[in-house]
């Protein structure tokens, strides 16, 4: 009878070792998921170099040019979503 005393108390260490180790993975996943969410945010802007060129294939050199960009959606010829 003292044998199954010992055995039971041992079955009853393992269960809350598993317990202990559920929630603490838990835990890990969950802050871990938060951390990574946290990094992942889009950036404000971005960077971007080109070469402008007229008519005749020169490179257009200390003159100010304008841009207009356009997002179109889906294809060449899609709604601007952005402009």
């Amino acid at each position: 009878m003292r044998t199954e005393n010992v055995q039971d108390n041992s079955q009853i260490n393992i269960n809350y070792n598993q317990s202990s180790m559920k929630k603490f993975l838990s835990l890990f996943i969950v802050i871990i998921l938060t951390v990574s969410s946290i990094i992942a945010q889009v950036p404000e802007r971005f960077t971007y170099q080109a070469v402008v060129r007229n008519a005749n294939n020169s490179l257009v050199v200390n003159a100010q040019v304008s841009v207009r960009v356009n997002i179109l959606q889906g294809s060449a010829t899609g709604n601007a979503i952005y402009s």
